[in-house]
């Protein structure tokens, strides 16, 4: 169980906590970036806005703007996949089953070969501060 006042002491309770650097702070750009590529990256390549929003732990407007951002510099792609349609036969009826969203698909970021080579440098970055005391 952990104590409150522990959570207080590490800036967990009344700020935001950056585990990289282990003190209270707001995260830098390219920590965010960091995080919206390595969440589309541990989604196999490919995720939908909404994952994104919770693994990079932003507001959608601040999601958004990283992510015309990257989209922009070539570090993701962003594609749109149409509804599905599944049909199963009751009785003697066929019955079709349509998923679609309200503009007519699922929109995907997709992480391109320049965003993975961006999450290569970053850990050798890391690993090289670290290994010199220093936190990224």
């Amino acid at each position: 169980m952990v104590k409150v006042e522990n959570l207080e002491s590490r800036g967990v309770i009344g700020g935001s906590f950056d585990e990289d650097r282990g003190e209270s702070s707001r995260r830098s750009r390219v920590s965010i970036l960091r995080d919206i590529l390595r969440t589309i990256n541990n989604k196999g390549g490919r995720a939908k806005p909404t994952h994104i929003l919770y693994g990079a732990n932003l507001s959608y407007d601040r999601l958004k703007k990283h992510l015309e951002y990257l989209e922009a510099e070539g570090f993701v792609k962003k594609n749109k996949v149409e509804g599905k349609s599944k049909s199963y036969v009751k009785g003697k009826t066929e019955i079709k089953i349509e998923s679609k969203t309200e503009n007519g698909g699922q929109t995907y970021y997709e992480i391109t070969k320049k965003g993975l080579e961006f999450l290569s440098g970053y850990n050798k970055m890391k690993k090289f501060f670290d290994a010199f005391g220093f936190s990224v």
